[in-house]
């Protein structure tokens, strides 16, 4: 799993691509946390519209899931917005957004979208 960070306009922005891995989550999150613009409350936008997920098991992201929990505090009110191009990788995002929601008792806004110019306009909303 590839990704790319850049931060512009007070947003980070992480672009995935390849075949999805546990490690290239763990890796782009702490890319993004670790960064020396990143506070908490930060807007992120995830775009997986190039990223494969067709292997990814349910384990998979219960790991990814429970990772989350390691960085609450590090997140704050952050702002997620993922972009996917598929109904699969909407699937993807939505069973994530379950497991975060119940495992961990997250509290982070996040929003799935098909359009960068919808998620941008969302993350920038008060």
């Amino acid at each position: 799993m590839e990704f790319t960070l850049d931060y512009h306009d007070g947003i980070f922005e992480v672009r995935t691509s390849g075949d999805a891995t546990r490690q290239g989550f763990v890796d782009f999150t702490g890319a993004v946390l670790g960064h020396k613009d990143w506070r908490p409350g930060g807007l992120i936008l995830v775009d997986h519209s190039k990223l494969n997920i067709l292997h990814l098991t349910v384990s998979d992201i219960e790991y990814v899931s429970d990772l989350m929990g390691l960085y609450i505090e590090r997140l704050g009110k952050a702002k997620i917005a993922f972009l996917v191009d598929s109904d699969l990788g909407y699937g993807f995002i939505r069973m994530w957004q379950t497991y975060v929601e119940i495992r961990i008792k997250w509290q982070v806004p996040e929003e799935v979208f098909r359009n960068r110019e919808d998620a941008i306009a969302w993350l920038k909303e008060d």
